[in-house]
């Protein structure tokens, strides 16, 4: 069962000192109405079998990782927005370390990865695991990125992703935020006019209830097609905030997992990947 944005601390993971991004969860945090967590999750080189360190390196390392929760607290310190925040360093491997504070967080705040290919297929890619593995949203966002960019809410729904769980999140923020929800639904380039007319009433169809629920939302359904993430990206890129679904795990999703894994490659503005029994 997943948390409803009324419950929970946001998390925010932070690897190195990124003021921005702490910056970023902070006004998110206080949007939703929670306070904020910030972890730092790294994993000792003697944590590795095939990695011989010595006693001095590994105090470094370790040094290093109390650095950047040091880093953290003066950032908080100087600004005096850290009253409320709870600052942790965690010992374990960062993924799975973030994974395990989704079980009980209201949301996961993270940067994008920029890493190399060599370290995507080893592990390094912490964000885009976090995304597609956790039990809460995972708000991913770039550098430099600020909450106050967020003119509207947009959410993508198509046919292959459950839109329950995205569209009761991109609705909750979008009526605390008091700005507009854009939905946009992606899908294959229309063969006829009829085509075109049933996608529209599908979407229409999907939106009553939420609209009844959430009457101050004011919503403007869109079609699109073409390329899943090229339009997507497109679609949502003036509203400077998108809310995606959580593709299904197992090997018959794997089109919906690469779209959302490239989603976060490309995105100039956050992301945030929510799983299909959001707030149930």
């Amino acid at each position: 069962m997943n948390q409803a944005l009324s419950d929970g601390a946001v998390v925010v993971g932070v690897r190195s000192k990124q003021p921005e991004l702490l910056a970023y969860a902070r006004t998110f945090a206080q949007l939703l109405g929670a306070r904020l967590r910030v972890v730092h999750a790294y994993a000792p080189p003697y944590s590795h079998a095939d990695l011989y360190v010595t006693e001095a390196e590994a105090d470094s390392y370790i040094a290093a990782a109390h650095g950047v929760v040091a880093d953290a607290q003066s950032y908080f310190d100087e600004t005096g927005l850290g009253s409320d925040v709870e600052l942790e360093l965690v010992d374990s491997y960062p993924p799975a370390a973030l994974v395990a504070e989704s079980r009980h967080a209201k949301a996961v705040v993270i940067g994008t990865d920029d890493v190399s290919w060599f370290e995507r297929i080893t592990g390094s890619a912490v964000s885009s695991h976090v995304a597609l593995h956790a039990d809460c949203p995972v708000v991913v966002v770039p550098p430099s990125a600020s909450a106050a960019a967020m003119t509207e809410v947009a959410v993508a729904i198509d046919a292959k992703t459950a839109a329950r769980g995205p569209l009761k999140f991109a609705f909750e923020l979008a009526d605390r935020a008091h700005v507009g929800l854009r939905v946009i639904h992606i899908g294959d380039p229309a063969t006829s006019v009829s085509d075109t007319e049933a996608r529209e009433l599908l979407v229409a169809e999907v939106l009553t209830g939420w609209r009844q629920e959430y009457p101050d939302v004011a919503v403007t359904p869109e079609i699109w097609a073409g390329d899943p993430v090229e339009e997507t990206v497109r679609a949502a890129a003036d509203a400077g905030f998108l809310v995606v679904g959580k593709p299904h795990a197992g090997r018959w999703h794997l089109p919906g997992r690469a779209v959302a894994a490239s989603l976060l490659r490309v995105t100039t503005f956050p992301i945030t990947v929510v799983p299909a029994d959001y707030g149930t």
